[in-house]
């Protein structure tokens, strides 16, 4: 992947910070080779919207997405914009992944239900999702089992 064709996410919010919003962020910055455009943008809240302009807005940010990525963090906070934000991908037949709040490995049974992929907090695996879902490419990257050989007493 190139600088040139980033992938194209679309990461939760609730139009306001939220430190599993950055922290994502920093995850994906972590790999140099990486590199995307996130369209979901809390910043970017018109302060005088009503709630239905709101819904436009994100609509318009989930549109331009490949993919949608769900913090299951955010979920408590903004349960009223995440589960808009998980309906409104299904319905633009966008991929969705959900990754679990950090530190913790529950998932919300909308996500979970409405997920193609449910990640934990581990770069390598977010991205193998993102490239995955976006454009079904696979870095060929695979997880390393741990042996335990039988017991020889039995």
């Amino acid at each position: 992947m190139s600088q040139s064709d980033p992938y194209r996410i679309f990461v939760s919010h609730g139009w306001e910070d939220h430190e599993e919003f950055d922290r994502l962020f920093e995850f994906l910055e972590s790999n140099p080779t990486f590199f995307y455009d996130n369209s979901g943008r809390p910043e970017t809240k018109p302060e005088t919207a009503d709630h239905e302009e709101l819904k436009k807005a994100m609509g318009m940010q989930i549109a331009s997405a490949e993919v949608v990525v769900i913090l299951a963090g955010l979920y408590t906070q903004h349960r009223d914009w995440l589960s808009f934000q998980l309906e409104l991908a299904k319905r633009m037949n966008k991929p969705i992944i959900g990754i679990h709040a950090f530190g913790d490995d529950t998932i919300p049974p909308q996500i979970e239900e409405l997920a193609a992929d449910i990640v934990k907090w581990e770069t390598g695996a977010i991205i193998e999702a993102i490239k995955h879902h976006a454009r079904g490419e696979s870095t060929g990257r695979f997880e390393t089992v741990e042996f335990v050989p039988p017991d020889m007493d039995d």
